[in-house]
């Protein structure tokens, strides 16, 4: 049933004469602060595109200037949701902004107040939420609103951030499973998402699926040839991780499948100096002493070569005779 309010505002909008006044009438009526609110959020957005502009182009090296936008753009936020406490729209730019400008608090009020209002849930606020919950420390929320963002969202980040909450759930082997359905699909190919075929070899490690996890690695570098590492790097560098040291361990894993021992030899150690914000630091020491044992076994195969040389040298090339 429709209040009596309601139910008298709808009488009177089927029964408007269709002048143009007319109709800006009950649009106000209906919706009386609507142009302002869209004055706002398209000045807000303005403001927030500029802020991730001075981040991509390194032209703000203290990020005061990024700060600022992002406080500037926040209140505006603020004030047009005291105006339309229930605007979807506005929620959502609010908690972008939020999450944008580090109010992590506020960013999840502001995005589970949008997924409240709408039915509609836009992916980009999912996968924000997700990565939110991470950073709050409560992965079983992370996993139920990451569990529907799609492979193509952000870069192909969405399934990667599900399987660093099921992995911080204690669910490594449902972190698997979940990359395993994705890369092993009939229509996929290592080339559409790379760097979900090398989450998957990193999960793998994590869970000691050692010949799994080279198996992926294999099939990336048969796939990707002489590009493997420059590909990998760039996507690595695009993600934001969380929790962030999962960084660490990712782009160790890099370095040493590209041949990089000693590179990758001290990002695990980095990773393993984490601590108790490492989970996987005895992984990350295992890769360690396997580094070790063949930067010396590399050591002692031209320690032998060298000394068989000065044991054999090889005889002087013979002279030229040159003819008178």
């Amino acid at each position: 049933m429709l209040r009596p309010a309601t139910a008298l505002l709808a009488v009177l909008l089927a029964a408007a004469p269709a002048r143009a006044d007319d109709r800006d009438y009950w649009a106000d009526l209906v919706d009386p602060h609507g142009d302002e609110i869209r004055l706002i959020t398209d000045k807000a957005a303005q403001l927030q595109g500029q802020a991730s502009n001075l981040a991509l182009y390194d032209s703000d090296p203290t990020g005061v200037q990024r700060a600022r936008l992002l406080d500037d753009a926040y209140g505006m936020l603020r004030y047009a949701r005291r105006l339309a406490p229930h605007n979807a729209t506005v929620l959502l730019a609010l908690g972008r902004v939020a999450d944008d400008g580090g109010r992590v608090a506020a960013a999840v009020e502001a995005l589970e107040a949008y997924t409240r209002e709408t039915d509609a849930v836009l992916p980009d606020a999912s996968l924000r939420l997700g990565k939110l919950y991470l950073r709050l420390g409560d992965p079983e929320r992370a996993v139920r609103s990451l569990r529907g963002v799609r492979a193509d969202t952000s870069g192909g980040a969405g399934p990667l951030y599900l399987a660093a909450a099921l992995t911080a759930a204690g669910r490594v082997d449902d972190a698997t499973d979940a990359l395993d359905r994705l890369v092993g699909g009939p229509n996929a190919s290592v080339s559409d998402m790379p760097v979900l075929w090398f989450a998957l070899a990193v999960t793998y490690d994590r869970d000691e699926q050692l010949s799994a996890a080279y198996r992926v690695v294999e099939q990336l570098q048969s796939a990707m040839g002489t590009e493997y590492g420059r590909q990998l790097q760039q996507s690595i560098t695009a993600i934001d991780f969380v929790p962030a040291l999962d960084r660490r361990y990712y782009q160790a894993f890099l370095y040493e499948t590209a041949g990089y021992l000693t590179e990758a030899r001290a990002e695990w150690l980095n990773y393993a100096a984490g601590g108790a914000r490492a989970p996987f630091r005895g992984r990350a020491l295992a890769h360690v002493a396997e580094i070790d044992r063949m930067l010396a076994e590399a050591l002692a195969l031209r320690a032998k070569v060298h000394a068989e040389a000065r044991a054999h040298p090889a005889p002087p090339p013979p002279r030229r005779r040159i003819e008178p």
